[in-house]
């Protein structure tokens, strides 16, 4: 029987009362509100830039949705991923509109259209180079800026600086290190003295190279300021914009090169996972490891500082694998992984030296840069349940995934070992976000063929169903999507390729439809592109799945068309 909601069925009034109440508050005097949010991976939507946001924006509001979880805007590192970014402060230029620069004369940005179009031509939607397109939007960035600056600093310019003093002059000096290093890791630039942070030498390179400096202070000053718009149109209509941000800095940084000298961060060791059933090799991560006690005893500044920065451009976070703020698997930067050990150590065996950390630093994330964040936490793994009671403690939504959502599970390594019993959406946690698929979970189009007709009778009885087609149809989709709608957690989030697997099935069951949300470091998920119907002008011509997405979001209590 599929569940129905009514207004007033789930109680979601201890959001109120607690770490969070803040941030929860700002839903109104009703209380927290239920909202139906989408995945949206940018780089492969639209144009790619922050500014499509808007109309994006515009364009969810019509079918009833309240909200989008983006994956990190951070600028990438190697590797392709956005999890091992160059700074968990600065924006990636791949993301700015070079139309829509402030403080910069239209007759300079009519002599670099013909650059700008270029850019456009030579990586075409769909393109795979992202760094290439990043690249390039640099470039001629840095042409528009060599030509449009004065000695007097645009007051918004100046203002910027004087805020982001904490980060920007250092990221500024590390990326211009990068470019003259032909972008090698910090610890192989040819003068060694500015990679181990010396300050004789830092001071030498900022008066030497001070037009290099400030022009990558002034790019994140144009990020940040679209980013600002993009908020800026968000809240108006009363919608989210939450970010996934990576819960440890990359060891090749602008945070792990300034980090390391005041003993925030240990960069002889990465974080990963020991080995397991789903990974008997273990994993090892480009992050480096905080030492949080250090962190501790200057009041939490680099927390701070992060959200502050965070909060000019979001609404909400996602922080990235929560179980790692309360214990992280630590590995020696040359040595395999089974060679790791948890810090901090156990030594009592209990686990409560795990969850002290793991509620002191939520605590922490929620309050930093004045509460103005809500925040989501992936706590997707074996202990989710334990994690889940000090996230609900603190306001934390947690995440929750129905395939996977299950009571008792059998241990050991026979092939006929069955996992415990599924639980059906009506039984959900109000106080979590419910999504179809996230990390290393397919989609439903592409799973569902998959299942055997025991799996996908199973598949109908956790949402409610009472019949089980041969294949995906969109109508099935749409009902699991509406059975979901309806259930009690607060919020739902759904990747925007599973809603439109309620339009057409057969558009997301392709090898490159295979991806991950919130993401991972595979080539092909950072790479990905939604196919090109579905771009701003293709959704806004789907009126009827747009319309039938809207009643679902209205009925289901989602989303409120008279609030603004």
């Amino acid at each position: 029987m599929r569940v129905q909601y009514h207004p007033g069925k789930y109680d979601y009034g201890s959001l109120l009362t607690s770490t969070a109440k803040q941030a929860w508050a700002k839903d109104g005097s009703s209380g927290p509100q239920r909202k139906a949010l989408i995945q949206l991976f940018l780089p492969g939507f639209e144009n790619g830039k922050l500014l499509d946001l808007i109309p994006a924006i515009d364009w969810a509001i019509e079918t009833g949705h309240a909200g989008f979880i983006l994956t990190p805007l951070n600028p990438a590192g190697y590797g392709e991923s956005p999890y091992v970014a160059q700074s968990s402060f600065a924006l990636w230029p791949l993301f700015l509109s070079l139309r829509d620069l402030v403080d910069v004369p239209t007759a300079v940005l009519k002599i670099y259209e013909s650059e700008i179009t270029g850019i456009e031509n030579d990586f075409p939607y769909g393109s795979k180079d992202l760094y290439g397109k990043a690249n390039r939007i640099e470039h001629v960035a840095r042409l528009i800026f060599n030509n449009s600056l004065t000695p007097k600093l645009p007051s918004g310019f100046a203002d910027f600086l004087g805020a982001k003093k904490y980060w920007i002059g250092d990221f500024g000096i590390y990326r211009a290190n990068k470019v003259i290093n032909e972008s090698r890791a910090y610890w192989d630039w040819k003068d060694n003295k500015i990679a181990e942070y010396d300050s004789s030498a830092i001071n030498t390179f900022k008066g030497k190279n001070a037009d290099d400096i400030g022009f990558h202070s002034w790019l994140q000053y144009q990020l940040f300021m679209q980013g600002a718009r993009v908020k800026d149109h968000a809240i108006r209509n009363n919608f989210e914009i939450f970010i996934d941000t990576p819960f440890l800095p990359a060891r090749d940084s602008a945070d792990t090169w300034v980090l390391r000298h005041r003993g925030y961060v240990d960069s002889t060791k990465k974080a990963g996972c020991k080995p397991d059933k789903l990974g008997p090799a273990g994993q090892k991560w480009d992050n480096s490891i905080m030492n949080w006690e250090r962190v501790r005893e200057d009041g939490f500044e680099y927390i701070n500082q992060r959200h502050d920065c965070l909060a000019d451009v979001a609404t909400g976070e996602v922080i990235d694998h929560v179980f790692g703020l309360g214990r992280i698997f630590a590995i020696d930067n040359d040595a395999e992984p089974n060679t790791g050990a948890y810090i901090p150590e156990d030594p009592q065996g209990d686990e409560k030296i795990w969850d002290d950390q793991l509620t002191e630093l939520t605590s922490r994330y929620i309050t930093a840069g004045g509460g103005r964040l809500k925040i989501m936490a992936e706590n997707l793994g074996t202990g989710q349940l334990r994690c889940n009671k000090i996230l609900k403690a603190q306001g934390v939504l947690g995440m929750i995934i129905p395939r996977f959502y299950r009571k008792g599970t059998t241990t050991g390594d026979s092939a006929d070992k069955k996992p415990g019993k599924f639980i059906g959406v009506s039984k959900y946690d109000s106080l979590n976000g419910l999504a179809f698929s996230t990390h290393n979970i397919p989609f439903e189009a592409q799973n569902y063929s998959s299942l055997s007709p025991d799996e996908q009778r199973n598949m109908a009885d956790i949402y409610g169903i009472d019949h089980t087609p041969d294949q995906m149809t969109p109508d099935y989709m749409l009902k699991l999507i509406e059975t979901m709608a309806h259930s009690p957690p607060l919020y739902t989030f759904h990747p925007l390729s599973d809603i439109l697997t309620a339009h057409n099935p057969n558009a997301f069951t392709g090898d490159d439809q295979f991806i991950n949300l919130p993401g991972d470091s595979s080539g092909r998920n950072f790479k990905y592109s939604y196919p090109p119907q579905y771009r701003l002008d293709g959704l806004k011509q789907m009126q009827d799945l747009n319309q039938e997405l809207r009643r679902i979001n209205i009925e289901s209590g989602r989303f409120d068309p008279t609030i603004k």
